[in-house]
């Protein structure tokens, strides 16, 4: 049970946009789709709705071509939004909501419940035009999501919402894996897809950088470091067989030389300094992708 991409590609005026994607979606995971701005992202899930159509390979649902009625089961909430501004709030969401052949009896339900869990039952009888574009926002995200489509497709989901917001959007998305839905987050908010996603593929001018899941990015491109809280002595740190990466008052982030073991270097040290913590840390996703964007660019 799977939604596939296999090979995909797309050119505009001669340049490719895509060249040859493959990945695959599973039941229950969310799958991060992950860029800089012209990568292609936007291309890749247009081409999955049908709006756009790849060049070559195949977008398959479970063996199946996706159209028809299987483009009903699909929440998509695309990267520039867009509401009816002279409806109130309840009246676009139910428009939306039979757009997709919804059953009519659970529509309330259904509503209640999504409302609650984004906080926006309060903006339910408002007027669109009255919101705040991070409330229009939200109820976008809520007609995304409120038919229960069992494939989630959601285009830099957290832009545009305060801290709050995005908590409730991320508790949403998880809500909706653990219910066994297909899920596709295009964002360049790594810290979300950090957290969130299951399996990730970052693309660079339309080709794959890296496709895997965030244990295997940090193992193959990833660097070790450690937090060490010492008092005075940072002559001593600068003397050892280590790069100071960064210092916030006595703490520094530290990088080991390849064939320095942190005990060795902790022995050495600690005869010398008071060591009060010493904590390794991992790369942060923003980091190994800044790191091998720009490897490409070089």
């Amino acid at each position: 049970m799977a939604i596939t991409l296999t090979n995909i590609s797309k050119s505009f005026k001669g340049k490719k946009a895509v060249n040859e994607i493959s990945f695959e979606l599973k039941e229950g995971k969310i799958f991060g789709l992950l860029g800089p701005n012209g990568s292609g992202k936007t291309t890749i899930i247009r081409i999955i709705l049908g709006i756009l159509q790849s060049e070559n390979g195949n977008v398959t649902w479970n063996d199946r071509e996706i159209s028809g009625k299987l483009k009903n089961k699909i929440g998509y909430l695309p990267e520039e939004r867009g509401l009816y501004q002279n409806s109130k709030v309840k009246d676009a969401l139910k428009y939306f909501y039979e757009l997709r052949s919804a059953d009519k009896k659970l529509f309330d339900e259904r509503l209640l419940f999504w409302a609650d869990k984004l906080n926006a039952a309060g903006l339910l009888n408002s007027r669109i035009e009255n919101l705040s574009k991070g409330s229009q926002q939200l109820i976008q995200f809520l007609a995304t999501v409120l038919h229960e489509p069992d494939f989630v497709i959601l285009d830099e989901p957290f832009s545009g919402f305060d801290p709050v917001n995005q908590k409730n959007i991320s508790e949403a998305i998880q809500i909706l894996a653990e219910r066994g839905k297909y899920i596709l987050i295009s964002t360049h908010q790594l810290n979300f897809a950090e957290k969130l996603c299951d399996d990730l593929l970052l693309i660079k001018n339309g080709n794959e950088i890296f496709s895997g899941g965030v244990d295997s990015l940090r193992e193959r491109y990833g660097n070790s470091f450690y937090e060490i809280e010492i008092s005075g002595g940072e002559h001593v740190l600068e003397e050892s067989k280590i790069k100071i990466i960064s210092q916030s008052g006595n703490i520094y982030t530290i990088e080991l030389d390849d064939n320095l073991r942190p005990s060795e270097l902790l022995r050495s040290i600690s005869r010398k300094i008071d060591v009060q913590s010493f904590v390794k840390t991992e790369s942060r996703l923003e980091e190994i992708f800044l790191s091998l964007v720009s490897a490409i660019d070089e």
